[in-house]
């Protein structure tokens, strides 16, 4: 039983209880965890290549989640590296399930690359397995620093 279910079944009962006892009267039991958002996971993978299409070994990944809007505030930080062949997979964890994540991709030793960054990413966080998934490709370009 849900605790949205318990929270009906127990003001049913309250409510039935009063009604044997003689009384009119009836009041609401609600249970103050039942509209929690509670958080959830989601698989994020991709590949970071330079201008040729080649990928980027050991470019360094940093996935954020955003409250809301993807330029509000920052809920939880994840950082992780490209393997040799530019790609890189995580299951991040967020502590609710609604807003967006951003994700920035900095080049590692690969000189004249520009970092650059993919925002507004909005995948269905999920409590448990299924878990969705979202492909983020990045593609780092040459140019001014």
């Amino acid at each position: 039983m849900t605790s949205r279910s318990f929270a009906r079944h127990t003001r049913q009962l309250l409510c039935a209880a009063v009604v044997v006892a003689g009384s009119s009267a009836c009041w609401s039991v609600e249970d103050p965890n039942a509209n929690v958002q509670v958080g959830g996971q989601v698989i994020v993978y991709g590949r970071i290549t330079d201008d040729a299409g080649a990928g980027l070994p050991n470019a360094r990944i940093t996935v954020r989640h955003h409250t809301s809007l993807c330029a509000g505030r920052i809920n939880e930080t994840q950082v992780l590296s490209t393997g040799s062949d530019g790609r890189y997979r995580t299951t991040f964890t967020a502590t609710t399930a609604v807003g967006c994540l951003s994700l920035v991709a900095e080049p590692v030793g690969s000189v004249g690359l520009r970092t650059d960054s993919i925002m507004n990413v909005r995948p269905a966080f999920r409590p448990a397995a299924p878990l969705d998934s979202v492909a983020v490709n990045i593609t780092l370009r040459g140019g001014i620093q």
